[in-house]
């Protein structure tokens, strides 16, 4: 997955105007590459108002995006076919060895 923090336009990385633009309109692209992703004519909506919840036509969802950004914490799009991998998961291996005594005691 590429860095997705052009999708927020406050991150230190988001983009704006044309260049905002085109990439939400490539992200609109790459959701009707996915035929699974069409519900007669009609793609969830990634906005803020809403949260991949709503089908609405892909122009109005391109719209919907210039002009309420997108739902908080999409940059993995789990809605539109990519697998969900979470982030920031910190594994932790913790270790116990319990020593017996000859009575099975815990020592």
């Amino acid at each position: 997955m590429d860095n997705r923090s052009w999708m927020y336009k406050d991150s230190p990385q988001g983009l704006q105007g044309m260049d905002y633009c085109n990439r939400v309109q490539g992200f609109v692209n790459y959701i009707l590459s996915n035929p699974r992703n069409i519900s007669e004519g009609s793609i969830k909506c990634s906005c803020k108002m809403c949260k991949n919840k709503k089908f609405l036509d892909p122009d109005c969802v391109t719209m919907h995006l210039l002009q309420k950004v997108f739902v908080e914490k999409y940059s993995c799009w789990y809605t539109h076919g990519e697998p969900y991998v979470p982030h920031n998961i910190q594994y932790q291996t913790c270790t116990r060895i319990i020593f017996y005594d000859m009575n099975y005691n815990i020592l």
